[in-house]
């Protein structure tokens, strides 16, 4: 299989704690990425509920 390459942005602090709390879990980001991906695709949804809150007023 064929293989390719995701380039994602986020904020620096959040990558640190989400290469901390991979690694506690025994993960890398790829993998736990791969597992996000293919939840998605096996279940055809995002696997958890998002929604908007509308007192969160940080802008990007």
């Amino acid at each position: 299989m064929a293989q390719t390459t995701l380039s994602a942005r986020m904020d620096e602090e959040v990558k640190r704690q989400f290469d901390a709390f991979c690694a506690s879990v025994g993960l890398n980001a790829s993998v736990a990425v791969n597992l996000f991906v293919k939840a998605v695709l096996r279940e055809r949804r995002i696997p958890f509920e998002i929604s908007s809150d509308p007192f969160d007023t940080e802008e990007e």
